[in-house]
Formats: structure tokens, C-alpha cells, sequence
């Protein structure tokens, strides 16, 4: 139900699929634009969670999946790159289902993401950061950034680690490019 272009994109994926599905999605303005649309199709059983926490959202999703798993089989979960925090859940439902093959879309980046980076490079002119980052972001993101104690620097580090993550553990990968 959010509108945002993630999840129009996978709505006509999945609608056009001759697979079934189960999604879970967030009634959220904090990460749609700020819009419900009703995209329904004889394939994909819609699982609506009213939450603007994140939190609360990967919490219900993975209490979802250990309520259906009772009664339904999976081949496998998806989750997807955005919000980040989505990635959580492939973390939880492999912690709870150790045999579910997780697949990690990251169409678009966590850890070196331009909405986040921008934002903090518009407001900061502090000519040996933005030197240190734009020369060696991974190496910036992984060694300087948890050292600042700004609040942004934090949630880059967070990220770039949470993706990370995701590389590691998940069973497969996907991304739009080689990098």
C-alpha cells in the first residue's frame, strides 16, 4: 500500500510473476509519499502493517512469518534495500528459520547511499571530510565515521555496517551492478 517507487516497481515484478507471494508492507508516511495505493493482484496476499516505527514494523513481520510458517511453506524471503531497516528482517526470520534460503534485493545502496550522504555534504564544508570520503568512502565509512560523534556519521556507519551484514549473510544478492 506505500507509494514510493520501490514498491510500485515490485508490485509490477511480482503482479506479472507466475509465482504466488505473501508481502508484508508498511502503512507509513515516514517513508512513502505520503499516498496509499491500491495495487492488488490474484498472486500476492497483502499483510498491512499501520506502523510509523521501524522497529515495530520488522517486529510484526517477523512474528508474521513464524505465525504462517505453521500453516503455509516458503520457498524463500525477499527483502528489500529500502528502508534499510527491511534488511532486519531477513536477520530475524533466518535467526528463527535457519533453512529459509534469504534473498537480499539491494537495488539501491545502504551503506554509500546519496540521500544520506548528500544531505550531510550540503551541510558540511569541512574540506578534509568531504576529502577523506570522496577518496575512500568504504574506508571512510568503516574507520572515521563511527569515530565522529555527530548523529549523521553514526547512521552512515550504521549502514555501511548493516550492508555489510547483508553481504555476508544472506544466500543471494541482489544488485543492479557489478560493484
Amino acid at each position: 500500500p506505500v507509494t514510493t517507487s520501490e514498491a510500485l516497481v515490485t508490485y509490477k515484478l511480482l503482479s506479472n510473476s507466475e509465482n504466488e507471494y505473501v508481502v508484508c508492507s508498511a502503512k507509513s508516511n515516514k517513508w512513502s509519499y505520503n499516498k496509499d495505493t491500491e495495487l492488488t493482484s490474484p498472486n500476492i496476499k497483502q499483510i498491512i502493517i499501520d506502523t510509523e516505527d521501524f522497529d515495530v514494523f520488522v517486529d510484526e513481520v517477523v512474528e508474521k512469518y513464524k505465525e504462517l510458517s505453521k500453516t503455509e511453506t516458503f520457498d524463500a524471503i525477499m527483502t528489500r534495500s529500502l528502508p534499510p531497516e527491511s534488511q532486519l528482517i531477513g536477520f530475524k526470520i533466518k535467526e528463527f528459520d535457519k533453512n529459509i534460503p534469504w534473498i537480499a534485493s539491494l537495488a539501491d545502496p545502504i551503506g554509500n547511499n546519496p540521500y544520506e550522504t548528500s544531505f550531510y555534504f550540503l551541510q558540511n564544508r569541512h574540506k578534509l571530510v568531504r576529502r577523506l570520503y570522496f577518496n575512500a568512502p568504504h574506508f571512510f565509512l568503516d574507520k572515521i565515521c563511527p569515530l565522529i560523534r555527530k548523529p549523521i556519521f553514526q547512521k552512515l556507519s550504521k549502514l555501511y555496517k548493516l550492508e555489510r551484514r547483508v553481504l555476508k549473510d544472506a544466500d543471494v544478492i541482489i544488485t543492479p551492478g557489478i560493484e
